[in-house]
């Protein structure tokens, strides 16, 4: 099974390429003009 890491990390790359962005928060703090893109990896931990 796949792990939380593992799919951050896959979301990240779909949502601009920033390899660095391994956890929500990041995305929350980075990537806050992608919507979708914070819904999905939310919607994992939810």
């Amino acid at each position: 099974m796949e792990s939380n890491l593992q799919g951050v990390y896959r979301f990240s790359l779909l949502c601009g390429g920033d390899l660095t962005l391994v956890s929500p928060c990041h995305v929350f703090i980075f990537k806050q003009h992608n919507l979708l893109c914070i819904y999905n990896i939310v919607s994992m931990y939810i």
